[in-house]
């Protein structure tokens, strides 16, 4: 590893940390919400939806935080699969606002805007020039 590793790229990587706590959190949360058949019925949607949401999250959260925690050390791949994580996450924000609205939107502002500003840090000039060294 070349140099001290930069502020941006701690600052990235407990971000990802934060982004997958969070959703594993919410996963177990929608797990739990799936086999309470009047919360189902409140947000319009079946018990399996949300079984299936809940166990997405799960495992793209204990993804991202196996992933984040190789983060510090450097490798050019990690970066790329954080990045690609944090882009699926991103990317399903809309298929769980479809599907339980306004109940989630706090976890999907909080969730987006982590990974919004972890990506941001994992790119910039001093992070790419950490990694390309490493």
């Amino acid at each position: 590893m070349a140099g001290t590793r930069p502020c941006v790229v701690v600052a990235a990587t407990a971000l990802a940390w934060s982004t997958a706590a969070l959703d594993t959190i919410a996963g177990v949360a929608a797990l739990a919400l799936a086999l309470d058949g009047s919360f189902a019925e409140r947000t319009g949607t079946s018990a399996e939806m949300l079984a299936l949401i809940g166990s997405a999250l799960l495992v793209l959260g204990i993804l991202t935080g196996a992933a984040a925690a190789m983060l510090p050390h450097g490798t050019p791949t990690v970066r790329a699969m954080v990045s690609g994580l944090l882009l699926t996450r991103l990317a399903t924000q809309g298929a769980a606002w479809g599907v339980l609205g306004w109940a989630a939107l706090g976890s999907i502002t909080v969730s987006a805007v982590l990974a919004t500003a972890s990506l941001t840090l994992l790119w910039t000039a001093r992070a790419t020039r950490w990694f390309r060294a490493s």
